[in-house]
């Protein structure tokens, strides 16, 4: 690349709002100004969406930020981080019920440092405090453009400038209507599951086949109309075309994603876990399965090198996950990897919130009864200590029995659970992608990636 041109890191996020908005419909009105404005700017990857902790508990939705990275002339640097700052505060200002005290922008001149990459894993998986983010920005002076100010928003924006990675991904067609303003859709359901039928092979959670569902849609007040998965972005539009929608539609961009690789599912020691953090830990059921009003399941686990309760914590199942049934049947003893987000739930402290459970060990359940009367076959009794059977029916006296023992046999079995594809979140690797899996690095934009 010339010497002239610059490379430009540019993050936001919580530009959406609960009740209206998108960070990605920001993005995507963003890109098309810089691409009209700039004649010499282009694109050095696909803009990236970048989910982050699904725990957080102030998140919109889902939690997702936007970078887009683009090379550019040094001398237009200035011009480009004031296009960045009027369109996102415009975009705010659209919709008059939102505060604009927590949306963030950066901008980061040149490579993308090993700090900021840290700084991606752990909003991916943990809680950032602001002591953290300053000393992050300490070192990024004279680099790193905060034209808002510090605040909420920066997080995000800086983690999804820090995933530059070379590392498992996913691609989303992601198109906007021109009426945000309802919860509803208009779109051929027939139409989508024709092209998932046709494209299976290189999508994923674009209908549920068991339920008869659409899973494109979202279903709150916000401008996204449908968000096509993928593993590669020239099949994405393709797709796009082939599903009938019966609204306007403003248009569509493609995403580079981390969604669908399980990416927030880090190894902890169970004794290490912590509120708000995400991971898969090792542990073991200590108590029965309980099942709560509505269906949902709680057991509880504790560290299998520890037999200290107060190494132990609860898991959660909702009913809405399909894996309910599996809970129930988990016995004391079974050894797991039981991976999600740490919640607090009032009177259990915390609890985790399951998105996948790896059996390893199943306990054998062991029946042991009194023996039979080898007369008339009723169960005996004991007669005391070392003074052997009586038999209640027939009155038959015996030193010789031995109690009965059984296994029973167990219909769960070793292996992988995860939530059926309607309940799966934005991060959760689904069924159909594994062995899917593979190294994706950032790659400048090709064909028809924006309409």
């Amino acid at each position: 690349m010339s010497s002239v041109f610059e490379v430009l890191h540019i993050g936001i996020d919580d530009v959406d709002s609960p009740s209206g908005g998108c960070t990605t419909h920001a993005a995507y009105r963003l890109v098309k100004e810089l691409l009209r404005n700039f004649r010499d700017l282009r694109l050095i990857d696909y803009p990236n969406l970048v989910r982050l902790n699904p725990a957080i508990p102030f998140k919109t939705r889902g939690n997702g930020a936007v970078s887009i990275r683009v090379a550019v002339r040094r001398e237009l640097i200035d011009e480009v981080v004031e296009l960045v700052v009027k369109s996102i505060r415009d975009y705010v200002r659209s919709y008059e019920y939102r505060p604009d005290e927590d949306y963030g922008v950066a901008v980061l001149i040149g490579d993308v440092p090993d700090i900021l990459r840290s700084f991606y894993r752990k909003a991916l998986t943990d809680f950032i405090h602001r002591d953290y983010l300053m000393r992050v920005l300490r070192p990024l002076k004279g680099r790193l453009a905060t034209p808002l100010g510090i605040r909420r928003g920066l997080i995000g924006a800086l983690a999804a400038i820090g995933w530059f990675l070379k590392c498992d991904c996913t691609y989303e067609l992601i198109s906007y209507r021109t009426d945000g303003l309802t919860p509803d859709r208009c779109i051929d359901a027939e139409s989508v599951k024709q092209a998932d039928m046709r494209f299976r092979n290189k999508t994923f959670l674009n209908f549920d086949y068991i339920e008869g569902r659409v899973l494109i849609a979202p279903h709150g007040p916000d401008p996204v109309l449908a968000g096509i998965r993928g593993e590669e972005p020239h099949v994405l539009a393709e797709v796009f075309n082939t599903i009938r929608f019966c609204e306007g539609v403003e248009g569509w961009m493609i995403f580079r994603t981390n969604q669908g690789t399980d990416a927030h599912l880090i190894c902890r020691d169970l004794s290490s876990f912590r509120y708000l953090q995400t991971g898969c830990t090792k542990a073991v059921v200590d108590l029965k399965p309980r099942i709560l009003p509505g269906g949902d399941v709680i057991f509880r686990v504790r560290d299998p090198l520890n037999h200290d309760q107060r190494n132990s914590v609860w898991v959660a199942v909702f009913k809405e996950t399909g894996l309910t049934g599996v809970a129930r049947e988990l016995v004391k003893g079974d050894e797991a990897y039981v991976c999600g987000s740490m919640k607090y739930w009032n009177g259990l402290g915390p609890v985790l919130h399951l998105e996948k459970l790896i059996l390893t060990k199943l306990t054998q359940i062991k029946v042991v009864r009194n023996p039979r009367c080898p007369r008339c076959g009723a169960r005996m009794k004991s007669s005391g200590r070392n003074k052997g059977w009586k038999c209640v029916k027939c009155g038959f006296r015996t030193r010789e029995a031995e109690k009965d023992i059984q296994y029973i046999k167990r219909e769960l079995r070793r292996g992988t659970y995860i939530p059926k594809d309607s309940a799966v979140k934005h991060l959760t690797k689904p069924a159909v992608r594994y062995g899917r899996e593979r190294d994706c690095i950032p790659i400048e934009p090709r064909g028809k990636w924006i309409s």
